[in-house]
């Protein structure tokens, strides 16, 4: 039976959802559908969410969670009426923060995800325009720029990850694809080998990139698994004559690829 999760902020929620669902996931054997409601700063708009809530209980309705990161404490005390297991950021965390840290919290809405640092705000708006501008090999003049250029075969995942570490790191990640005439070549193209100390080639698996791209491309001679295993096999080959590192992004999200390469290669720059 599925199970109803409540993800309730009064600004993005971007940070319990995150929250929520890396706690849930240790519960496999459970189906959870999230509801992320945002921007809740009127007591009337979380009443209605409790109503909610509650209406599900009494329905017999298999038990909702709720978690929430409210600063008010006004809501907050609407929040207290709900009947289902509500897991609270701030009072599972900040009065243990306060006796540790001797000092008393000062709630504000929007803390985390606010424009906060203006020249950490616009460095990552200036990462996020150039990935746009530089993605899938295009203006390669401009990898003069780039903190990191990432290689690999056509869906591998250069571009989320390109995009990802932009918005989060604030670094200027280019991605160039490389499609059969670059393979042959049996090594870097013209572009490229100057800036090979920022290379870092993203490997998959033949079998989940054949997945990836029948999922788009059914029954195509791009998404064949002989495609795949042919490509895969020239990029190794690439990887060995110019001595390329690599990164194994068969099982990886988005997210473990980005702290992988954040905290080993660049760091190793």
């Amino acid at each position: 039976m599925q199970r109803d999760v409540f993800l309730l902020s009064d600004h993005t929620g971007i940070t319990i959802e995150a929250m929520a669902r890396s706690l849930l996931s240790q519960f496999d054997q459970c189906a959870f559908v999230y509801h992320r409601i945002p921007y809740l700063q009127q007591a009337s708009e979380l009443q209605t969410v409790v109503t909610q809530v509650n209406s599900l209980i009494d329905e017999g309705a298999a038990s909702p969670l709720v978690f929430s990161t409210i600063s008010d404490a006004g809501l907050r005390q609407t929040l207290s009426t709900c009947k289902a297991l509500s897991i609270d950021l701030f009072d599972t965390f900040i009065p243990g923060l306060q006796a540790y840290l001797d000092v008393v919290a000062e709630p504000a809405v929007g803390q985390l995800h606010a424009v906060g640092k203006i020249a950490d705000y616009n460095q990552r708006m200036r990462a996020l325009d150039f990935a746009l501008k530089v993605d899938d090999g295009e203006s390669m003049h401009c990898y003069v720029d780039a903190d990191i250029i990432l290689l690999g075969v056509s869906r591998s995942g250069k571009t989320p990850v390109s995009l990802f570490m932009a918005l989060h790191s604030g670094l200027q990640v280019a991605n160039y694809p490389l499609v059969d005439k670059d393979l042959d070549r049996e090594c870097l193209v013209d572009g490229l080998r100057e800036y090979k100390a920022k290379i870092l080639v993203l490997m998959i698996s033949a079998e989940r990139l054949h997945e990836i791209r029948a999922e788009r491309f059914p029954h195509s001679r791009y998404a064949s698994l002989k495609q795949c295993k042919r490509e895969l096999s020239c990029l190794t080959e690439l990887c060995r004559l110019e001595q390329l590192p690599m990164l194994d992004v068969t099982h990886q999200s988005v997210e473990e690829i980005s702290t992988h390469i954040l905290h080993g290669f660049y760091a190793s720059l």
